[in-house]
């Protein structure tokens, strides 16, 4: 099958490093931290992740963070920016920009005041179309010529997407992030499942990815669950799926950069982008 292009694409920056420098800036925008890391020359050189303060919008949040670290600014013009929010999934053939920003608004409600942006999943004909709040977007804009968003399971859909596993068996993947658990699965290189949970139990996540499992006619004696990212009680919910489940793996995320071991640990969406 040939593909159509979008209609009325929106041009996206390709890059988000200096030109000339090797330089790269990725900020994480989570549900409750904001996370940093700096690449030189392909060498992780600083990671660091600071918790947000209560009683203040996430925009606030982030001006005063910026504020904290002026050096950014001043050395960076551009930079990715990973984002906790509400994410909707539409087929490639499908997708039109101009009406993303009605459908968008219409599935999730609450958030009228969004800057609405979209992002194409290569090889995976699928559109991924996220809300950015306005007032963090204006601050973005404020400190930084160009900015490259994306939401924080794109990474993760794309590394997952593309591995040749899921050609062999059906695999349900469960994501665990900032308290939450994005589960998806593909058939081939298509999605046939996404959805996102608010799960900060183990004993949620486990109910939801067998619930999930279910529905998806998956078959305990045949089919896989695949763990990825961090949360308390990980080991249990790993335990506890394997009674159920046949095949049950934690996946092991590639190695950050050459440096990496000597950084704190970051989340998998951070990682995986690095090499996107």
């Amino acid at each position: 099958m040939v593909e159509q292009p979008f209609k009325n694409p929106t041009i996206m920056q390709e890059t988000s490093h200096i030109p000339g420098t090797g330089q790269r800036l990725i900020i994480r925008i989570g549900q409750s931290t904001i996370a940093l890391l700096t690449i030189n020359e392909q060498h992780a050189v600083n990671y660091e992740e600071t918790e947000m303060k209560g009683g203040i919008s996430v925009a606030a949040n982030v001006r005063e963070w910026l504020k904290a670290h002026s050096q950014l600014t001043d050395s960076h013009d551009q930079t990715d920016i990973l984002l906790h929010t509400p994410t909707l999934l539409e087929p490639y053939d499908e997708f039109d920009a101009a009406d993303a920003d009605m459908l968008y608004k219409y599935t999730f409600t609450g958030h009228d005041r969004d800057v609405v942006n979209h992002h194409e999943l290569s090889g995976l004909h699928a559109v991924a179309v996220f809300g950015i709040d306005k007032d963090l977007h204006m601050v973005m804009a404020d400190h930084f010529a160009t900015c490259r968003w994306f939401p924080v399971c794109l990474p993760v859909w794309q590394h997952e997407g593309n591995n040749k596993d899921n050609r062999s068996r059906k695999r349900l993947h469960v994501y665990l992030h900032d308290g939450h658990a994005d589960v998806f699965s593909f058939n081939g290189r298509l999605f046939m499942f996404s959805n996102s949970f608010v799960a900060t139990h183990a004993k949620d996540v486990l109910y939801y990815v067998l619930n999930a499992f279910t529905q998806q006619g998956m078959k305990a004696s045949r089919d896989e669950v695949v763990v990825l990212g961090s949360m308390a009680n990980k080991q249990w919910l790993v335990q506890q799926l394997e009674t159920y489940v046949g095949k049950v793996s934690v996946a092991e995320v590639p190695a950050l950069l050459p440096d990496a071991p000597s950084l704190p640990p970051m989340p998998e969406d951070l990682i995986l982008l690095t090499s996107q």
